[in-house]
């Protein structure tokens, strides 16, 4: 039963995650007649959303059960995507962002909740390490696959990416609908239940603080300054997508490799050591020449994806109660939007001021600092 629950996992988050219109929305968006202005306008009101919608769709999965939201994100992300089909304007790519922004938060918290919890009955939690991470590798390589032939496909119908993806999302339904239904929280739920798990529990904090430091760590490196990045070693616009699919093949691969390094360094150590590998890359990117730019960029995205199931499971590991689960999850994906947020603010402001290098340097001293002092501290008092 256990390997049958875990394909599906498989199944539902690669056909969730498989949005083929990413590396070509704003081409088509642009040629349904929006303008800069309102297409930015709309990304703005996308992550407005996202942020205002984590804990609120959290608290649903852990009411109502998260096979459940897995389902309703489904059927939100079908009809999101059916909308630019036949609602090209402004008002539709509005509502259909608002309507992505539900889908994926709906399914930020419910789903590894859904899966922790059932290995938890079932008293296997060994497997959801290397269950999260071939979930990860799976989906990235699905994302490499589609974005590779995606721009082919719109040249051919214009709005096939998004027919697929309303496709993909169906499959996702049908995959949710085949998952037993897992237990439901009969305990009074409230925000200050939640505050007092945080408030009672240091080692939940702990863990969520050096999940963020990497991961904003990563979201810097592979959102925010990659293109800039390779544009100041010289690559040309061509080159980005290329970089991009390879740099994801390789953190598929850490994903996948995730159950075996911390099998042979232990969890702690691996995080630790992730981090030290991502920091170094890092603050050696403004010395390197083109070449050793995307050695590191291929080492940095290994690293990552070693970190995300290994940080994941300890998370789970850290949370009191299982039904706060999913609402507690949402709650790190929360502070892991805002500081991302918050990042993409002060790059903006070196960045204007030619100060890229510096930026990196800082970046990757902040996370090596702030991830050895939180897991010294967890390690600390787990002891």
């Amino acid at each position: 039963m256990t390997r049958r629950i875990i394909k599906l996992y498989h199944a539902y988050t690669f056909f969730f995650s498989l949005l083929f219109w990413v590396p070509i929305f704003y081409e088509f968006q642009k040629r349904m007649g929006l303008s800069d202005g309102e297409i930015f306008a709309i990304q703005s009101f996308y992550y407005l959303a996202f942020c205002a919608l984590e804990l609120p769709t959290g608290f649903l999965a852990d009411r109502f059960g998260n096979r459940r939201i897995l389902a309703w994100a489904s059927v939100t992300l079908v009809v999101a995507n059916l909308l630019p089909i036949g609602w090209p304007t402004f008002a539709g790519f509005l509502l259909h962002w608002l309507l992505i922004a539900t889908a994926r938060s709906l399914v930020s918290g419910s789903a590894s909740a859904y899966l922790y919890d059932y290995l938890e009955r079932t008293g296997e939690t060994d497997w959801y390490r290397q269950t999260e991470g071939n979930a990860r590798a799976l989906s990235l390589f699905g994302r490499v696959a589609a974005w590779g032939v995606v721009g082919y496909l719109m040249e051919w119908h214009v709005t096939l990416p998004y027919w697929l993806t309303a496709l993909a999302a169906t499959v996702a339904l049908l995959v949710a609908a085949r998952l037993p239904e897992g237990e439901r929280s009969h305990e009074p739920w409230s925000f200050r239940a939640c505050f007092e798990a945080l408030r009672t529990t240091p080692a939940l904090w702990l863990m969520m603080g050096s999940g963020l430091s990497i991961f904003v760590l990563a979201r810097l490196v592979q959102v925010n300054l990659f293109q800039p990045l390779l544009a100041a070693k010289d690559y040309g616009v061509p080159a980005f997508g290329v970089i991009m699919g390879i740099t994801t093949l390789f953190e598929a691969a850490g994903s996948a490799w995730a159950e075996k390094v911390a099998q042979r360094f232990g969890e702690l150590p691996s995080v630790f050591w992730v981090a030290v590998v991502m920091a170094a890359s890092t603050a050696l990117f403004p010395a390197a020449g083109w070449q050793l730019t995307f050695v590191l960029m291929s080492i940095f995205a290994l690293a990552c994806g070693v970190a995300f199931p290994i940080q994941r499971k300890l998370l789970n590991e850290a949370i009191p109660k299982p039904g706060l689960r999913a609402t507690l999850l949402s709650v790190e994906s929360l502070l892991d939007r805002a500081a991302c947020s918050l990042m993409a603010a002060i790059s903006g402001a070196f960045m204007a001021s030619h100060q890229m290098g510096l930026l990196l340097y800082l970046a990757a001293g902040t996370t090596l600092v702030l991830t050895a002092a939180l897991l010294y501290v967890y390690s600390a008092r787990k002891a």
